[in-house]
């Protein structure tokens, strides 16, 4: 495979990518705050992985060289990104501005909390 990165999305637009091109997708969360309770989730090609799945993830056995990563396991170099892509936030909202007809909120007023979502911008345009 080779690596995309997506930049800063909510976790359903990249479930939303992932899902549409058959292939396996990985979203670290910074929902849960302070950081170093992050969440992560994964995509299989053909959905979010469940429960059932977790007990076999659990039982494999994947072999990292432990020199890349320090006594804390982060990686001692810098992990370098592929450039950024708009695709998935592009997809995420054309999916709603398409389904939606375009002037179906005239005349109502709509009160939207940003506070820390990455999703802020993308509502913002949708709406």
């Amino acid at each position: 495979g080779v690596p995309v990165n997506l930049g800063y999305l909510p976790t359903p637009a990249l479930a939303l990518f992932a899902l549409k091109r058959g292939i396996p997708g990985v979203m670290v969360t910074g929902s849960h705050i302070p950081d170093d309770r992050n969440g992560i989730k994964f995509y299989q090609p053909g959905g979010e992985i469940l429960k059932p799945d977790e007990a076999g993830i659990r039982q494999r056995q994947v072999l990292v060289p432990g020199s890349e990563f320090d006594a804390a396991g982060m990686y001692r170099a810098p992990f370098a990104l592929p450039a950024e892509t708009g695709a998935a936030y592009r997809e995420y909202c054309d999916r709603y501005l398409d389904f939606f007809p375009a002037a179906c909120f005239h005349g109502l007023r709509i009160g939207l909390y940003e506070h820390s979502s990455v999703a802020r911008d993308l509502l913002g345009e949708i709406l």
